[in-house]
């Protein structure tokens, strides 16, 4: 995924670590991880599995079958300073666009 220390592109779409968009929903692979490879170990799974965060599951009022919900009860700020790090300590293999 092509980032530096001030955001990320998805699909092409820069994001800023300080956007709404990535305050409201941006999820910690910390927190992803666990529930994926949990997913992995399963039969009968759905074509389609859709990914939130508790808070954005709050917000909504459509069906939210085939939803998984992570936790999200961290200030982003604390998984946005490991990430700059991270990128900091590995950024020669990063694609930057």
């Amino acid at each position: 995924m092509p980032l530096d220390d001030s955001g990320v592109y998805i699909e092409s779409r820069y994001i800023r670590y300080n956007s709404d968009l990535f305050k409201k929903r941006a999820i910690d692979i910390n927190d992803f991880l666990p529930l994926f490879i949990s997913l992995l170990n399963k039969s009968d799974l759905p074509s389609k599995i859709n990914v939130m965060s508790q808070k954005m599951a709050n917000n909504r009022t459509k069906n939210l079958e085939n939803y998984l919900f992570i936790r999200d009860n961290r200030p982003k700020t604390l998984f946005v300073d490991r990430l700059k790090k991270h990128f900091q300590r590995f950024d020669r293999f990063y694609y930057i666009l």
